[in-house]
């Protein structure tokens, strides 16, 4: 009796899980772990220059979710002059340059890379055209993945852009790849391999292989979560500010000025920028809305898309570079052996544990022992995001079926002894 109901309830778990019941308790868990994730250093690679509300009032002629010509050839003249190893522009700007000089700058010079944005019907989101000066080595797509409530928990490397998206290059080529392993690429200086359609075939980069979330590899993803193209979990950074060393948060990814602090000051001879990454984004919420991530609900303000680029790039970098541990997920068959066990625990401690409080103590020190370890699976250079809300729900529930059961029996004999 005990093994069948073990198995009805380990049958029925999964379903749950595999058809979205359970995705939003997981993912709040995700959350809760990765508000954990240990304080690290700022990325001093990367540098963000950040397009705010008073360098947009200050420019005329301003383009919306862009900057003047004048503006941006200010701008990349004054930070080439600094030697960077690369400049990210993650700004939209599908129309021509009226500026030659800029149009040149554009067009010649390999370090400067720019994005595009797929865009999702689904989102009544029609993407955006790249610059038309910049050819399709140095594009890149700026498209995040989100789940419900708009949190960013995934990256997205590569994915085949459909046709009719606006996301290709002027020479008609497709944007497949994004800004952010664009910009490692360039950095790294590493071959890149495109992925293969079909399969779990990792995304080389270097001596680093990126394994992505697929089939049988989804975490707490449901079979309505859309996994296409190669996605992985993102390992936020969490560092501290400058200014305040007790207020931590993804957000201190890397140092921010504006670009009014950039053309009006010698600001660059404090940041030496020489073979830095500069990843130049719009941050006023009127022309481009923030991003939520898994410390919003614990107080820290949404991301700009700059600086969540800067957290992906940081990614691949530290994976590459300094071996940073990749956030990964178990297949289905761990998983289930996984939340197998903690039925069986749940079983054991009900089956000989008879006195109820003992019980609930018991049960109570088993429960919390679960969330410790999958808390030091997520936070320790382990790195694997396991089960926490299907084994705790076997846990429970196969323990409350075995009281059940042990008191229907005892009842039973009961009534057997007083006849």
């Amino acid at each position: 009796m005990y093994g069948l109901f073990t198995v009805i309830l380990l049958a029925t778990n999964r379903t749950m899980r595999l058809f979205g019941l359970l995705q939003a308790s997981e993912l709040w868990f995700f959350d809760q772990m990765m508000q954990f994730q240990l304080i690290e250093p700022q990325d001093n690679r990367l540098l963000v220059i950040e397009v705010t509300k008073q360098d947009i009032d200050s420019q005329k002629g301003f383009r919306q979710g862009s900057l003047t010509d004048e503006t941006l050839l200010n701008l990349l003249k004054k930070l080439l002059k600094n030697q960077p190893r690369t400049i990210g522009l993650d700004i939209l700007r599908d129309f021509k340059t009226q500026t030659p000089e800029l149009s040149n700058l554009l067009k010649s010079d390999p370090r400067i890379f720019a994005v595009c944005n797929v865009g999702d019907f689904t989102q009544n989101n029609d993407g955006v055209q790249p610059p038309p000066e910049i050819p399709r080595e140095r594009l890149g797509f700026s498209d995040f993945l989100s789940d419900s409530g708009g949190v960013v928990r995934r990256q997205i490397l590569n994915m085949q852009t459909r046709e009719n998206s606006p996301c290709w290059s002027s020479d008609k080529k497709p944007v497949n790849t994004a800004l952010s392993l664009e910009l490692a690429r360039r950095y790294l200086d590493k071959p890149y391999e495109e992925p293969f359609k079909d399969g779990n075939i990792p995304l080389p980069l270097g001596s680093t292989a990126f394994e992505q979330l697929y089939g049988p590899y989804r975490g707490g993803y449901s079979i309505w979560t859309d996994l296409d193209g190669y996605q992985l979990l993102l390992n936020y950074r969490r560092s501290c500010s400058e200014q305040n060393k007790n207020n931590c948060s993804p957000e201190f990814i890397a140092k921010r000025v504006s670009v009014e602090d950039v053309l009006k000051t010698d600001l660059l001879e404090k940041y030496s920028l020489k073979d830095k990454i500069v990843l130049i984004g719009v941050v006023d919420v009127s022309y481009e809305a923030p991003w939520f991530t898994p410390f919003s609900s614990a107080g820290n303000q949404p991301m700009p898309g700059v600086v969540m680029q800067a957290q992906m790039v940081s990614q691949i970098l530290s994976a590459v570079s300094n071996k940073r541990p990749l956030l990964k997920v178990w297949s289905i068959w761990y998983e289930m052996l996984w939340i197998l066990f903690w039925s069986l625990v749940g079983g054991f401690l009900a089956r000989f544990i008879h006195q109820p409080r003992k019980l609930i103590v018991f049960g109570g020190v088993v429960f919390i022992s679960l969330y410790v370890v999958c808390l030091m699976f997520f936070i320790t250079p382990i790195k694997f995001w396991i089960p926490f809300v299907p084994p705790a729900l076997s846990l429970v529930g196969t323990g409350v079926v075995m009281v059940f059961i042990r008191f229907n029996v005892s009842s039973t004999e009961l009534k057997n002894g007083r006849r």
